[in-house]
């Protein structure tokens, strides 16, 4: 089995089925700085105007990984346009924001695509508590920084979704979901060690054979994509991506 291209669920949109998204085409949906935002969000747009009965759903691993997406990124823009253009967020000569303004993607010309590491964010945290007064003012100002960094973002994300038809599906979920079809953490295991998926990765996929339901992936992992020429996948399970060709792939979750 190979990667179908996207654009084949367009030719009979009235097929229903469930189909899971990896995170990194829920990433590709709410970042516009991704180079492959617009092909994928315009998909999901003319899918629907097509009346096209598919569910389109993420499990944890892919909630997960999207809202790590979404906190570094989240303060990554914060930082970057906040301390660009060299003025201050405490004032009064603050550390913190000495810190900031000397920060590697404050001074340099960073790709859209680089977000900070946790690290990086950790970092942030540290200085920001250092320069304060006390550790318990510190920790006020960490906890209004991380308000106005994540809050809008979140919320934008996650209604992007809602507004595609995208939803979330969990164990709660009974019309997808089964005491009988439950993937096991032994299978899951297998995934990681014939094939050296990450766990994340390794997670959706034992979902997806797990559950005779689950009709395709969609994803524009290499690795993902990949395994579908091996006997590691439940027969019947289709591959889709929105690109033909790895050479160049898209990026992950940071």
């Amino acid at each position: 089995m190979t990667a179908d291209h996207v654009n084949e669920l367009l030719q009979d949109p009235k097929v229903q089925s469930y189909i899971a998204l990896d995170t990194n085409i829920l990433i590709q949906l709410v970042d516009k700085s991704h180079n492959f935002h617009g092909p994928t969000i315009n998909f999901f747009e003319k899918y629907r105007r097509k009346g096209g009965e598919a569910v389109f759903f993420y499990l944890l691993a892919s909630k997960l990984e999207l809202g790590e997406y979404l906190r570094k990124k989240s303060y990554t823009a914060w930082l970057t346009s906040t301390f660009s253009s060299g003025q201050s967020f405490l004032g009064n000569n603050s550390s913190f924001d000495t810190f900031c303004l000397d920060h590697e993607f404050v001074t340099s010309n960073s790709r859209p695509d680089e977000i900070l590491t946790d690290r990086q964010i950790k970092e942030l945290r540290v200085q920001c508590i250092r320069s304060a007064a006390s550790t318990e003012e510190g920790l006020k100002i960490w906890e209004n920084i991380s308000q106005m960094a994540l809050n809008s973002r979140y919320n934008q994300a996650y209604d992007t979704l809602k507004k595609l038809g995208i939803t979330y599906k969990g164990f709660q979920d009974t019309d997808l979901f089964s005491e009988a079809n439950r993937a096991s953490w032994k299978e899951q295991e297998k995934l990681i060690q014939k094939f050296g998926l990450g766990s994340a990765d390794a997670a959706i996929l034992n979902m997806v054979n797990a559950n005779q339901k689950i009709t395709g992936l969609m994803t524009n992992d290499s690795d993902l994509v990949v395994i579908f020429d091996s006997h590691l996948v439940r027969e019947g399970v289709k591959c889709y991506s929105f690109i033909r060709s790895f050479t160049e792939e898209p990026r992950k979750a940071g």
